[in-house]
């Protein structure tokens, strides 16, 4: 399991073996080799968005060297911890967009 910080949320973002496990099998131009990349996109996102009807939210950011320019997606879900005091943030997915669409802006950097 990793943390992953995410000043937004103000607190860490849980990547669990069986996710980064998911990303690498489905999205192997992230991981294993550009963890980099999700922590650039949670630490510092360009946007922040949320899909109706869905317990997530995007965080976004674009990657200009990145496969000629593109955007890191990172969709993030809470919940709460097993201790049932504390919410729990963790990554489910993330994968690379040339222009990421279905999500609605919820904060942008200015």
């Amino acid at each position: 399991m990793r943390w992953l910080n995410c000043p937004y949320l103000g607190s860490s973002v849980e990547l669990t073996g069986e996710r980064e496990a998911h990303i690498a099998e489905q999205h192997p131009e992230i991981l294993p080799g550009r963890l980099d990349l999700l922590d650039q996109t949670l630490f510092d996102p360009d946007y922040v968005c949320s899909r109706p009807n869905r317990r997530e939210l995007g965080f976004i950011r674009y990657m200009p060297s990145f496969l000629g320019g593109r955007y890191v997606v990172a969709v993030v879900v809470s919940d709460v911890a097993r201790d049932g005091d504390r919410l729990r943030f963790w990554l489910v997915t993330a994968y690379v967009a040339r222009r990421p669409s279905m999500w609605s802006i919820q904060w942008q950097r200015s």
